[in-house]
């Protein structure tokens, strides 16, 4: 062996390099020993910049539905531009569409990039041109011009140390999935006091390779702790807001990256989550409102790059930020991503449906956008795919534990720029949205919540009420109810059909007979302020039907006897059942062969009013076919209602009808009975029937379900239609009438043309107060009248009322 005399001088510069050598010995080795720790799915990814042709955005949805649920794509009409993994890009080829590959290697790409010296950034830092002044304290970190997570810690803590005043110390809102903190800090004029003053949300990283997210978050809160008493707009805001800022919500996906990739240019998105077979789950797809909607906008698939996880908020870094939502009072939100150029709010997770506030969002997002020139717009109008289980749809969408949050997702660069844009774009990216983040500063302009007045409960029968009330400002109709004042129930409007009004109507449904109600209203204008009235009661009165026979038919014919060879009953399943697995089938036209009936008979002597409650669906009829519902007078049968395959009746559709006898018509024998018959054409012709309840009041005046008299109230002097409650109203609203006798009562619903598109009332009811529930659910939005039509002895001529409504979608 042969040994080499080494100078003393050279020593200290050999025993360095051998520390070196080591450390990088040291470093491969742990490096090669995480990755060959991962699943073989997780080590062979590896992502491409990938163009797709296509015809119109309907493809996108195609590709979706085929398993490719895209992220990020710069859609220019006939074809855009996508990073795919391995796996993504072998199901685009299985679909057969028309792809190339622009860049095989993102990750490659990236660390081909040159880097720039320590000096080299400084003077990169000096000779970027920017429209606002460059906080002199913002700097770039090591990975490839980014702070790694624990420069972003140590980032805070400079912050605090230089402006103790303004900013407040880091605090862990709680832990990742693998125990790193989720850190947050609040700007404000007093940092460590909890003021009643607007509060402002800002996030970034969610999805771990989207560092200049960050970058641009930690680049605004240096420039409004350096321009904090020089520049009067900083000044005001930070003295009359709290802005809260949680830089990385992602700290292990972002770690990961780091360890991957030191230099920068990891493509790792989710968290890490270990799924079995493969890791993370897309924490931007986990959050509760709308969470797993459909397999287009989040995926089932744990390897998948949107995977939503097992359930929503199953994750502890979205549960961390839900609570933190939930802890404080935001006003509005913006969530930083990238790329795109693009400013997204609500919603997500459907196309082409607005929440109610569209009109505000657009507003913020012209202002927020009128320099960058980014695009806004929901989901669907700018990435042009859906997502749900997305931070931006809770965040507003959830207004039952919180109030509503105007949240926004900023995209942060071009299509050219990707997930790790240059060190040369890291400041001019960040400097275009100091405006937009200024303007979510300033936060919402309308702080005074509405007046609530006239609160009062109407139309109170044995198992419902109306609560009807009057605001000083358009808002939203929300009533809570239950035994008790810790109330329980919610009715009225959600945050996807909130309709404004300053005129307000509730319907409460399902109550219990005989029972004491408390009751509150709460209201909030189109700016998320919410006024809440004091406590209300109401008694339901004691019921006064009461139910002779009930058949579903799910164990037999109950009640009723088959009439013979064109009637069976059928148990095929819920195709043709409305509930369970069994209804009756009438067909043809032979008298009682095409008929059932109640075996026994029934003393209705002691009621007044018969009601025939029922749902039927009808199959291959032809136009004019029909059944019939009859009533034995004791005598003889009579037709009380006939329904006809025409107009509103349509083939294979469920319809509920409620057929009412009256006393003062019909004669109430000691063995009545009734009896479905069918009056078809031939024995391919079905009627279903199914839930049939024959049920009879024994005094009042009174519909079930619809609006009681009690002993002590006075009928009504008139005819009278009232205007519909809520209007304009999505998608239901309820209508109300009064009868001073019994009557023969039409109410049908008529578009703009004259058509009638829903038949509500046709049938005799007593006197009294009713009222019957609307649902334009299937209508487009616009004006439509509803006629109401009385024929009584008690009136000579027949009476007739239209009104208009305005359904807003």
């Amino acid at each position: 062996m042969r040994y080499v005399k080494v100078s003393p001088r050279y020593v200290p510069i050999l025993m360095w390099l051998v520390g070196l050598s080591c450390a990088l010995i040291a470093f491969t080795t742990v490096q090669a020993q995480n990755l060959s720790a991962l699943p073989a799915q997780e080590r062979s990814l590896k992502h491409s910049q990938v163009r797709v042709y296509i015809t119109d955005r309907s493809d996108i949805l195609a590709l979706a539905q085929a398993g490719l649920i895209l992220d990020h794509i710069d859609y220019r009409g006939t074809y855009f531009d996508a990073v795919l993994d391995n796996e993504e890009l072998a199901i685009l080829k299985k679909t057969g569409r028309r792809h190339e590959v622009l860049v095989d290697d993102l990750e490659a790409a990236y660390r081909q990039r040159p880097k720039m010296s320590g000096a080299e950034l400084n003077a990169l830092k000096a000779q970027t041109s920017t429209l606002y002044t460059t906080p002199s304290n913002f700097h770039y970190g090591s990975m490839g011009g980014y702070l790694t997570f624990a420069e972003v810690v140590a980032e805070l803590d400079d912050m605090r140390a230089l402006y103790p005043n303004l900013i407040s110390v880091r605090q862990s809102l709680g832990l990742s999935i693998e125990s790193r903190d989720l850190w947050m800090v609040k700007i404000s004029d007093n940092p460590d006091t909890d003021e009643e003053e607007q509060e402002i949300l800002y996030t970034a990283l969610h999805h771990a390779r989207e560092p200049q997210s960050m970058a641009t978050v930690i680049y605004f809160m240096w420039y409004m702790l350096e321009n904090y008493g020089s520049d009067p707009t900083v000044t005001n805001l930070v003295d009359n807001r709290e802005l809260y800022f949680v830089p990385v919500v992602n700290p292990d996906g972002y770690v990961y990256n780091q360890q991957t990739n030191p230099s920068g240019g990891g493509m790792w998105r989710k968290n890490r989550r270990n799924n079995g077979s493969s890791y993370g789950v897309d924490l931007n797809r986990n959050y509760g409102y709308r969470w797993g909607y459909d397999n287009s906008g989040s995926s089932p698939t744990p390897s998948s790059t949107t995977y939503r996880g097992a359930a929503p908020f199953s994750e502890p870094e979205t549960q961390v930020m839900r609570d933190f939502a939930l802890s404080r009072q935001f006003r509005m939100a913006n969530n930083f991503h990238a790329h795109g150029n693009l400013l997204i709010f609500p919603w997500g997770f459907i196309g082409n449906f607005y929440t109610p506030d569209h009109s505000s969002y657009v507003a913020w997002g012209q202002d927020m956008t009128q320099f960058n020139n980014y695009l806004d717009g929901t989901a669907n109008q700018t990435v042009g795919y859906l997502v749900n289980g997305e931070a931006n749809d809770w965040l507003y969408g959830e207004q039952i534990q919180k109030g509503k949050v105007f949240g926004f997702t900023t995209e942060v660069g071009t299509s050219t720029d990707g997930f790790w844009p240059t060190q040369a774009r890291i400041i001019p990216l960040a400097d275009e949205n100091v405006y937009p983040n200024l303007v979510l500063a300033a936060g919402v302009s309308d702080l005074t919540p509405p007046i609530i007045a006239n609160v009062q409960a109407t139309n109170v029968t044995s198992s419902g009420a109306l609560i009807t009330w009057d605001t000083d400002e358009t808002s939203n109709s929300v009533v809570e109810y239950g035994l008790t004042t810790g109330y329980g129930s919610r009715a009225g409007d959600t945050a996807e059909n909130a309709t404004y009004v300053t005129s307000h109507g509730v319907a409460l449904n399902s109550l219990t007979a005989n029972t004491l109600y408390h009751y509150r209203v709460l209201s909030t204008d189109p700016m998320g302020n919410t006024t809440t009235s004091d406590d209300y009661t109401f008694q339901t009165p004691v019921s006064l039907w009461q139910v002779i026979t009930f058949d579903n038919f799910e164990s037999g014919m109950g009640s009723y006897t088959d009439g013979g060879a064109d009637m069976s009953r059928y148990t095929g399943g819920a195709t043709n059942a409305h509930q369970g697995v069994a209804a009756a089938d009438i067909q043809d036209n032979s008298g009682t062969a095409s008929s059932f009936y109640h075996t026994a008979s029934y003393n209705v002597t002691g009621y007044t009013t018969l009601e025939v409650d029922f749902w039927f669906k009808m199959v291959s009829m032809e136009t004019n076919e029909d059944f019939w519902v009859q009533f034995f007078d004791g005598t003889t049968w009579r037709t009380v209602a006939t329904f006809a395959r025409a107009g509103s009746i349509a083939n294979n559709t469920f319809y509920h009808q409620v057929v009412t006898i009256s006393s003062a018509t019909y004669n109430f024998p000691t063995n009545a009975k009734l009896r479905f018959m069918c009056d078809a054409s031939d024995n391919n012709d079905d009627v279903y029937i199914d839930e049939i309840e024959f049920r009879g009041m024994t005094g009042g005046a009174l519909a079930k379900g619809g609006n009681a008299l009690s002993a002590t109230e006075a009928l009504p002097e008139k005819f009278a239609l009232q205007q519909n409650y809520p209007n304009p109203f999505n998608p239901t609203t309820n209508i109300r009438f009064e009868l001073p006798a019994e009557a023969q009562v039409k109410l049908a619903v008529y578009d703009m043309l004259g058509q009638e598109v829903a038949q509500l009332v046709n049938g005799v009811k007593p006197a009294g107060a009713h009222s019957v529930l609307f649902n334009g659910a299937a209508l487009a939005s616009g004006i439509y009248y509803y006629r109401f039509e009385v024929q009584s002895p008690a009136q000579a001529k027949k009476f007739v009322e239209v009104r208009k409504m305005a359904l807003v979608r």
